[in-house]
């Protein structure tokens, strides 16, 4: 692929996001570099035309900048259900006080009735490593630090929910329906 403006935006963006993952690569320097270049990723992927980007095709930095924005935009779902699954433990939290005693069997089927969506479809691995660590991952062979406390209520939703959807098999009918997929 020759130097288009195209070429020389996207070689730009990956600079920019390697040189910040240099450090602790927070929510908000993702939300920011994502939200800067949302308009080069429509341009990429209007110039690829609906075609897998490869780099026979489209060339080396168009398909590196796909796997980038592709990355972060995935932490980026995440970040997002960050909140959600807050909501979701302290709902679990409630339940547990209410009866401490024994879990409350009915209430806890209505709990994950209610966030199977998030725990089967969304979350059904979790966002990181551990949430008492720092967690390096890599873009574009450069390794960058995901802060494990950013994901504190994910890891807790993700062990809560899998070990009542899959160990106590407290839903038996949706995880025979789910085994069958």
């Amino acid at each position: 692929m020759n130097n288009s403006i195209l070429e020389i935006k996207l070689r730009a963006a990956i600079n920019e996001i390697v040189d910040a993952a240099k450090h602790p690569l927070y929510k908000e320097v993702i939300e920011i570099w994502l939200s800067d270049y949302k308009e080069v990723s429509k341009e990429m992927l209007a110039e690829a035309r609906g075609q897998v980007t490869t780099e026979k095709i489209h060339g080396r930095t168009m398909c590196e900048f796909e796997r980038v924005y592709m990355h972060l935009d995935m932490l980026m779902d995440y970040y997002r259900l960050e909140t959600l699954c807050e909501t979701a433990m302290q709902e679990y939290d409630s339940i547990l006080l209410a009866n401490s005693k024994a879990h409350d069997n009915f209430r806890l089927q209505q709990w994950v009735g209610k966030y199977e969506k998030l725990g089967i479809e969304e979350l059904l691995e979790p966002p990181i490593e551990s949430e008492n660590v720092n967690n390096v991952r890599t873009i574009y062979d450069v390794p960058y630090l995901v802060t494990g406390i950013e994901f504190k209520k994910s890891m807790e939703f993700y062990h809560v929910f899998t070990h009542l959807f899959f160990e106590e098999k407290i839903l038996p009918d949706r995880l025979a329906e789910f085994r069958k997929i």
